[in-house]
Protein backbone atom coordinates (compact mmCIF):
# COMPACT_ATOMS: atom_id res chain seq x y z
CA UNK A 1 0.00 0.00 0.00
CA UNK A 2 1.93 3.01 -1.18
CA UNK A 3 0.11 6.12 0.11
CA UNK A 4 -0.61 8.75 -2.61
CA UNK A 5 -2.80 11.28 -0.75
CA UNK A 6 -3.31 12.77 2.30
CA UNK A 7 -6.64 14.21 3.57
CA UNK A 8 -6.82 16.47 6.89
CA UNK A 9 -10.10 17.05 8.96
CA UNK A 10 -9.84 21.19 9.69
CA UNK A 11 -11.21 21.83 13.20
CA UNK A 12 -9.17 20.27 16.05
CA UNK A 13 -7.16 18.83 13.90
CA UNK A 14 -4.95 21.86 12.18
CA UNK A 15 -6.50 24.69 13.76
CA UNK A 16 -7.71 23.95 17.40
CA UNK A 17 -10.59 25.62 17.74
CA UNK A 18 -12.96 23.17 19.22
CA UNK A 19 -12.99 24.73 23.06
CA UNK A 20 -14.59 27.94 21.31
CA UNK A 21 -16.93 25.76 19.56
CA UNK A 22 -18.16 23.93 23.24
CA UNK A 23 -18.23 27.46 24.90
CA UNK A 24 -20.78 28.86 22.51
CA UNK A 25 -22.91 25.81 22.95
CA UNK A 26 -22.44 25.79 26.75
CA UNK A 27 -23.94 29.65 26.64
CA UNK A 28 -26.55 29.11 24.53
CA UNK A 29 -27.26 25.80 26.79
CA UNK A 30 -27.50 27.65 29.60
CA UNK A 31 -30.01 30.68 27.73
CA UNK A 32 -32.94 27.25 27.24
CA UNK A 33 -31.79 25.92 30.78
CA UNK A 34 -29.32 23.51 30.08
CA UNK A 35 -26.18 23.50 31.85
CA UNK A 36 -22.55 22.03 31.77
CA UNK A 37 -19.69 21.80 34.20
CA UNK A 38 -17.44 24.79 32.29
CA UNK A 39 -14.49 23.28 34.36
CA UNK A 40 -15.53 19.98 32.73
CA UNK A 41 -16.70 21.23 30.14
CA UNK A 42 -15.51 18.59 27.21
CA UNK A 43 -16.35 15.42 29.26
CA UNK A 44 -19.62 16.88 30.74
CA UNK A 45 -21.07 17.38 26.71
CA UNK A 46 -19.67 13.64 26.09
CA UNK A 47 -21.65 12.75 29.16
CA UNK A 48 -24.74 14.32 28.26
CA UNK A 49 -24.60 14.00 24.34
CA UNK A 50 -23.50 10.83 23.13
CA UNK A 51 -21.00 11.40 20.27
CA UNK A 52 -20.72 14.98 21.08
CA UNK A 53 -16.76 15.38 20.65
CA UNK A 54 -16.43 15.52 16.79
CA UNK A 55 -20.01 14.75 16.45
CA UNK A 56 -21.03 18.45 14.57
CA UNK A 57 -23.25 21.01 14.91
CA UNK A 58 -26.11 19.28 14.49
CA UNK A 59 -26.21 16.40 16.64
CA UNK A 60 -24.92 18.84 19.70
CA UNK A 61 -27.86 21.02 18.97
CA UNK A 62 -30.29 18.33 18.94
CA UNK A 63 -28.49 16.81 21.95
CA UNK A 64 -29.42 20.41 23.75
CA UNK A 65 -32.69 20.83 22.09
CA UNK A 66 -33.51 16.99 23.70
CA UNK A 67 -31.99 18.53 27.24
CA UNK A 68 -34.23 21.03 26.82
CA UNK A 69 -37.84 19.24 26.70
CA UNK A 70 -38.39 20.12 23.26
CA UNK A 71 -38.86 23.92 24.27
CA UNK A 72 -36.79 24.83 21.77
CA UNK A 73 -35.79 23.77 18.57
CA UNK A 74 -32.23 22.15 17.22
CA UNK A 75 -32.61 24.32 14.34
CA UNK A 76 -32.86 27.51 16.67
CA UNK A 77 -29.65 25.91 18.97
CA UNK A 78 -27.62 26.12 15.94
CA UNK A 79 -28.62 29.72 14.73
CA UNK A 80 -27.45 31.09 17.89
CA UNK A 81 -24.76 28.85 18.41
CA UNK A 82 -23.46 29.84 15.07
CA UNK A 83 -24.03 33.54 15.38
CA UNK A 84 -22.22 33.39 19.21
CA UNK A 85 -19.17 31.03 17.97
CA UNK A 86 -18.70 33.90 14.73
CA UNK A 87 -18.54 36.97 17.11
CA UNK A 88 -16.04 34.86 19.61
CA UNK A 89 -13.90 33.86 16.38
CA UNK A 90 -13.90 37.15 14.74
CA UNK A 91 -12.92 38.44 18.52
CA UNK A 92 -9.78 36.23 18.30
CA UNK A 93 -6.29 38.25 18.41
CA UNK A 94 -5.21 35.70 15.82
CA UNK A 95 -6.01 32.06 14.51
CA UNK A 96 -3.03 30.00 13.59
CA UNK A 97 -2.53 26.07 13.09
CA UNK A 98 -1.55 23.97 15.54
CA UNK A 99 2.38 24.02 16.48
CA UNK A 100 4.45 21.79 14.05
CA UNK A 101 1.48 21.76 11.12
CA UNK A 102 3.88 23.49 8.77
CA UNK A 103 6.79 22.13 9.13
CA UNK A 104 5.07 18.60 8.05
CA UNK A 105 2.93 19.96 5.44
CA UNK A 106 6.12 21.33 4.41
CA UNK A 107 7.65 17.84 4.04
CA UNK A 108 4.85 16.34 2.71
CA UNK A 109 4.58 18.66 -0.42
CA UNK A 110 8.19 18.10 -0.89
CA UNK A 111 7.61 14.31 -1.03
CA UNK A 112 5.19 14.92 -4.22
CA UNK A 113 1.95 13.92 -2.23
CA UNK A 114 -1.28 15.30 -2.97
CA UNK A 115 -3.63 17.09 -0.27
CA UNK A 116 -6.81 17.56 0.28
CA UNK A 117 -9.18 18.98 3.57
CA UNK A 118 -12.34 16.87 4.13
CA UNK A 119 -13.77 18.30 6.91
CA UNK A 120 -17.24 19.08 8.62
CA UNK A 121 -16.86 22.61 9.08
CA UNK A 122 -19.56 25.08 7.24
CA UNK A 123 -18.09 27.06 4.21
CA UNK A 124 -18.79 30.38 6.30
CA UNK A 125 -17.04 29.39 9.82
CA UNK A 126 -14.13 27.62 7.06
CA UNK A 127 -13.77 31.06 5.53
CA UNK A 128 -12.08 32.84 8.89
CA UNK A 129 -10.41 29.85 9.43
CA UNK A 130 -8.50 29.17 6.67
CA UNK A 131 -8.17 32.44 5.29
CA UNK A 132 -6.84 34.51 8.96
CA UNK A 133 -4.64 31.24 9.46
CA UNK A 134 -3.10 31.47 5.69
CA UNK A 135 -4.08 27.81 5.28
CA UNK A 136 -6.29 28.31 2.62
CA UNK A 137 -3.45 28.93 0.52
CA UNK A 138 -2.11 25.11 0.81
CA UNK A 139 -4.62 23.45 -0.41
CA UNK A 140 -6.43 23.30 -4.39
CA UNK A 141 -9.39 24.92 -4.05
CA UNK A 142 -11.35 21.53 -5.93
CA UNK A 143 -10.08 19.86 -2.64
CA UNK A 144 -11.39 21.77 0.07
CA UNK A 145 -14.58 19.68 0.86
CA UNK A 146 -16.72 21.18 3.75
CA UNK A 147 -20.16 20.97 4.64
CA UNK A 148 -22.42 20.74 1.76
CA UNK A 149 -19.71 19.22 -0.48
CA UNK A 150 -21.16 15.37 0.08
CA UNK A 151 -24.49 14.60 0.80
CA UNK A 152 -23.96 12.55 4.05
CA UNK A 153 -22.00 14.16 7.01
CA UNK A 154 -19.30 11.92 8.43
CA UNK A 155 -19.49 9.21 10.05
CA UNK A 156 -20.50 7.67 6.75
CA UNK A 157 -17.31 7.91 4.51
CA UNK A 158 -18.71 10.28 2.17
CA UNK A 159 -16.46 13.20 2.23
CA UNK A 160 -13.46 10.89 2.55
CA UNK A 161 -14.40 9.39 -0.64
CA UNK A 162 -14.47 12.41 -2.76
CA UNK A 163 -11.87 13.22 -1.06
CA UNK A 164 -9.89 10.16 -2.55
CA UNK A 165 -11.37 11.26 -5.85
CA UNK A 166 -10.49 14.47 -6.75
CA UNK A 167 -7.01 13.80 -5.53
CA UNK A 168 -7.06 11.18 -8.08
CA UNK A 169 -6.19 8.25 -5.36
CA UNK A 170 -7.59 5.13 -4.54
CA UNK A 171 -9.10 5.24 -0.71
CA UNK A 172 -6.61 2.42 0.20
CA UNK A 173 -3.93 4.90 -0.62
CA UNK A 174 -5.00 7.95 0.95
CA UNK A 175 -4.32 8.73 4.30
CA UNK A 176 -6.19 10.43 7.25
CA UNK A 177 -4.96 12.88 10.08
CA UNK A 178 -8.05 13.29 12.31
CA UNK A 179 -9.31 14.17 16.09
CA UNK A 180 -12.57 12.70 16.46
CA UNK A 181 -13.95 9.01 16.46
CA UNK A 182 -16.49 10.48 14.32
CA UNK A 183 -14.14 11.76 11.62
CA UNK A 184 -12.25 8.29 11.89
CA UNK A 185 -15.01 6.29 11.63
CA UNK A 186 -15.54 7.89 8.31
CA UNK A 187 -12.16 7.50 6.91
CA UNK A 188 -12.11 3.75 8.55
CA UNK A 189 -15.35 3.52 6.44
CA UNK A 190 -13.85 4.87 3.41
CA UNK A 191 -11.09 1.76 3.37
CA UNK A 192 -8.40 4.66 4.15
CA UNK A 193 -6.27 4.07 7.20
CA UNK A 194 -6.25 6.93 9.88
CA UNK A 195 -4.03 8.75 12.47
CA UNK A 196 -5.70 10.45 15.62
CA UNK A 197 -4.63 13.33 16.73
CA UNK A 198 -6.81 14.30 19.68
CA UNK A 199 -7.62 17.25 21.15
CA UNK A 200 -9.42 16.19 24.04
CA UNK A 201 -7.19 13.20 25.92
CA UNK A 202 -9.40 12.17 28.74
CA UNK A 203 -9.05 8.19 28.82
CA UNK A 204 -12.62 7.41 27.24
CA UNK A 205 -11.62 9.20 24.35
CA UNK A 206 -8.74 7.96 23.48
CA UNK A 207 -10.28 4.23 24.17
CA UNK A 208 -12.95 5.08 21.74
CA UNK A 209 -10.31 6.48 18.47
CA UNK A 210 -8.35 3.05 19.56
CA UNK A 211 -11.63 0.80 18.79
CA UNK A 212 -12.22 2.97 16.20
CA UNK A 213 -9.31 2.06 14.22
CA UNK A 214 -6.62 4.38 14.51
CA UNK A 215 -3.52 2.74 12.90
CA UNK A 216 -1.79 5.51 15.33
CA UNK A 217 -2.34 8.41 18.15
CA UNK A 218 -0.18 11.29 18.44
CA UNK A 219 -1.20 14.47 20.08
CA UNK A 220 1.21 17.11 18.46
CA UNK A 221 2.11 17.43 14.86
CA UNK A 222 5.27 18.10 16.54
CA UNK A 223 5.12 14.38 17.27
CA UNK A 224 4.99 13.19 13.79
CA UNK A 225 7.56 11.99 11.51
CA UNK A 226 5.76 12.26 7.96
CA UNK A 227 8.64 9.72 6.13
CA UNK A 228 8.64 7.45 8.76
CA UNK A 229 4.97 7.00 8.94
CA UNK A 230 4.75 6.51 5.49
CA UNK A 231 7.34 3.68 5.58
CA UNK A 232 5.55 1.96 8.27
CA UNK A 233 2.32 2.23 6.41
CA UNK A 234 3.45 1.01 2.95
CA UNK A 235 5.43 -1.96 4.17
Amino acid sequence: MAIKGIAFDLEGTIIDVERLHFEAFLLVAAGVGVFFDRDHMMEDFALKIPRAIGGGEALISEGISRLAGGRVSAAEIRRRKVALYHEKLRELPSIEPRPGFLKVFEEIRRLGLRVAIASLTTPDQAEILLERSGIGKLFPKNCTLLEGSVKNLKPAPDVYLEAARRMGVLPPKQLVFEDSKTGLMAARAAGSPVIAMPIYTFPENIRELREAGAVKIVFSWEEVNIVQILQELNN
